[in-house]
């Protein structure tokens, strides 16, 4: 990857994760559903070097945010994890091994481990399974084709109404 489609990447992810909490979160927020979300971030620590001093990721964090369910809501902890792919399809290898770690984790307590995609315009809600992938090529992907239409975020359709038809155990 080069370094302005790494940017661009980075960027298309940036605008995901802010569309998602200022419309879909706070809906959730607001609503009820969820009493409170928080952003996971990395513990950065400070090197000096010649040119100053800069931050690093110390160790990185598991799911991209963490939900506590609401008075609506089934599950108690909801670990959130979102990809952007221009593409129709998110190889499994777009995610880390501790976030997998922490999804896989959620969903063996009994909670919610969430994978919230963004596929060109079209924002879909899945429910963590290692289901959700399958054989492509040399690895495995998610195709948006195989993702069932009713998790798909619409104007009328919010992340509770698709959540509150979700069972508790899978």
């Amino acid at each position: 990857m080069t370094r302005v489609s790494g940017r661009k990447a980075h960027s298309h992810g940036a605008d995901f994760e802010k569309y998602l909490e200022d419309v879909v979160f706070r809906a959730a927020l607001d609503s009820g559903y969820f009493a409170r979300i928080d952003k996971q971030n990395p513990t950065y620590v400070a090197t000096r070097s010649r040119a100053g001093v800069t931050f690093k990721p110390k160790a990185r964090s598991g799911a991209d945010w963490i939900a506590l369910g609401g008075r609506l809501c089934t599950w108690n902890y909801i670990a959130i994890e979102a990809k952007h792919s221009n593409a129709q399809s998110l190889a499994l290898s777009e995610l880390k091994p501790e976030q997998i770690a922490h999804l896989n984790a959620a969903e063996e307590a009994g909670q919610l481990g969430l994978l919230l995609v963004r596929f060109d315009v079209y924002v879909y809600a899945c429910r963590w399974s290692s289901g959700l992938f399958t054989s492509s090529g040399g690895g495995f992907s998610m195709k948006r084709q195989n993702i069932w239409h009713r998790n798909e975020l619409l104007g009328d359709r919010t992340l509770a109404d698709i959540l509150g038809t979700w069972s508790r155990t899978t």
